[in-house]
């Protein structure tokens, strides 16, 4: 059974998360089966390589040239998000397509949509990847308040004053605020954004133009409770812990 788990550096702020949901332990014992998320790093590479047990990695966002450096010894996980990210993995690897939670989405339920946007903007060095140009140009085009969600907030402070406030997300970054994202259809929010891959609750935007058209139409349910926009999109239990479900 895999009990443990490794996040990079760059994605520790979900370990906790991921562990709590799934029972699990951080990475402790280098001969013990693991779940590795993230490379972003040589040091992330060198942890991989040198785990003598059985290893499960999961990228988490775009591939980096390090990531080519991982034995194939080990078996890459793909889900959605990754769809259009690792079609140029070398012959050897073994792939395994599976979609399973990396946290508990209780708390996030149905509830009446705001009459706010949200838009995930990770943080102030990050704003112009996450879209600040574009969405101050949606800004000028609705009457709708866009708020902007950063990092550093608990997970119950970004829901009551953030997620419960909106009725549509956007997010401009093509792989960054996929969380923010699942979260929020959860709730039965839909998130504009660049569509990957085949997401139930995304909508798919290609300029200005489609967000703010996007906007208006999600405004019609302002005030209404919209049923969970998840479906069948996590498609996998808690099988993926046992070593043989990867085989």
């Amino acid at each position: 059974m895999i009990n443990q788990v490794r996040f990079a550096d760059a994605v520790k702020v979900f370990e906790s998360r991921f562990c709590q949901r799934w029972d699990v332990k951080e990475y402790h014992d280098p001969q013990a089966a693991c779940f590795f998320a993230g490379v972003y790093s040589q040091k992330d590479v060198d942890v991989i390589n040198s785990h003598r047990g059985f290893k499960i990695v999961w990228n988490t966002g775009r591939v980096r040239d390090c990531f080519y450096q991982i034995s194939p010894a080990s078996i890459i996980l793909r889900g959605i998000r990754m769809v259009d990210h690792l079609d140029t993995l070398p012959q050897g690897y073994r792939v395994k397509f599976a979609n399973f939670e990396s946290q508990d989405y209780a708390m996030f339920r149905s509830n009446p949509l705001g009459d706010k946007v949200y838009w995930y903007l990770g943080d102030e060095t990050q704003k112009e990847s996450y879209g600040f140009s574009i969405m101050k140009k949606v800004q000028d085009l609705i009457p709708f308040e866009i708020i902007p969600g950063i990092q550093g907030h608990t997970l119950e402070h970004v829901k009551k004053y953030y997620y419960d406030k909106c009725f549509v997300n956007v997010k401009i970054n093509d792989i960054g605020g996929f969380t923010t994202a699942t979260e929020l259809a959860c709730m039965g929010r839909y998130t504009i954004a660049k569509a990957k891959g085949s997401v139930p609750f995304y909508l798919p935007f290609w300029d200005v133009k489609d967000i703010v058209n996007l906007i208006r139409i999600e405004s019609e349910k302002i005030g209404t409770i919209q049923s969970s926009l998840i479906g069948n999109f996590f498609d996998v239990g808690k099988e993926w812990q046992d070593e043989n479900f990867w085989i």
